[in-house]
């Protein structure tokens, strides 16, 4: 309800996305459905915001499905939760759904966490996060690109990708990525960068 009618704290003015811009702990209390695919449902402004979905779910319009997997609308530029801007740290995101975003499903900075969430139907990347991330217990079904993409000195584990359009999972460099299940992704199931550690996936 404060997310379309009043804001919910300061900073963050009526209507979609809600806009957190002070570090701290926040949780859903019940869905939050963005009226178009060009509409974020949160947006993380600070560093060190940590975001429980409590079991509900970020909802956009998109549709993704077929073989290859093809999402309408085609274009779009809402994520889920998304960090605006490059340099931004520490966030989390974790325990709930996010599906039919017009862009990514979640998009994280550096030394990010997602986990718990199932992500469906994202016109890009299911998860994308930055340098030194931690990415597990996710998973990622049918989106529009990667099911799963972390940069470069990631841990990845415990996710589950499944008929992404593109890799089900990929990361950078130096990445630790360790059982996971990947299956009838549209490129490769794992593709990482060089010094990465693969380990116990199926």
């Amino acid at each position: 309800t404060c997310a379309v009618q009043t804001g919910c704290f300061a900073g963050d003015t009526a209507g979609l996305p809600v806009t957190i811009s002070a570090s701290g702990s926040y949780r859903l209390t019940s869905n939050l459905v963005v009226p178009n695919e060009n509409t974020s449902g949160i947006v993380a402004s600070a560093d060190n915001i940590s975001i429980d979905l409590a079991g509900f779910e970020i909802r956009g319009p998109v549709v993704c499905s077929g073989a290859p997997v093809a999402c309408i609308p085609s274009s779009g530029t809402g994520s889920g939760v998304i960090n605006p801007s490059i340099g931004i740290s520490g966030n989390s995101v974790r325990n709930g759904s996010i599906r039919g975003m017009g862009l990514f499903g979640v998009y994280l900075e550096f030394q990010s966490e997602a986990t718990n969430l199932r992500v469906r139907s994202n016109r890009l990347s299911g998860i994308r996060t930055g340098y030194g991330s931690s990415v597990s217990s996710n998973t990622a079904y049918q989106n529009g690109g990667e099911g799963i993409y972390a940069i470069a000195s990631s841990i990845v584990s415990g996710n589950t990708a499944l008929q992404n359009a593109g890799w089900g999972i990929g990361t950078g460099n130096g990445a630790t990525v360790s059982g996971n299940t990947a299956a009838q992704n549209g490129s490769d199931g794992i593709n990482t960068g060089s010094g990465s550690t693969v380990s116990g996936n199926t």
